[in-house]
């Protein structure tokens, strides 16, 4: 489902749609699918207002400075959280705020 995330670096919106599906499918058999699926969409959440917040500020020319780390953010951390739970650990993005609990 992390992983999944990824998509949307070849396909724009399937990077979206695809772990929101792959949730919503699984959410109702596994308390874990559900937990994690819960924290992927927060991540989402943070990194859409994130980037639009940077994108907004680029006209300032500060944006520039935090458009970088967001892209990084938002291509490691959904690798990092698939490697935790192929492991069978739950998993916490770190440094966004929880949206949907």
């Amino acid at each position: 489902m992390h992983l999944s995330l990824l998509a949307g670096i070849i396909l724009p919106f399937v990077g979206l749609i695809l772990p929101v599906y792959i949730w919503f499918t699984k959410k109702d058999s596994s308390e874990y699918a559900n937990q994690q699926g819960l924290e992927m969409i927060n991540f989402l959440i943070n990194v859409f207002i994130l980037g639009l917040g940077a994108t907004l500020m680029c006209v300032l020319i500060i944006g520039i400075l935090i458009v970088i780390p967001v892209l990084i953010f938002a291509f490691v951390m959904p690798i990092v959280a698939s490697i935790s739970c192929s492991k069978g650990r739950h998993f916490k993005y770190p440094l966004i705020y929880r949206f949907i609990r």
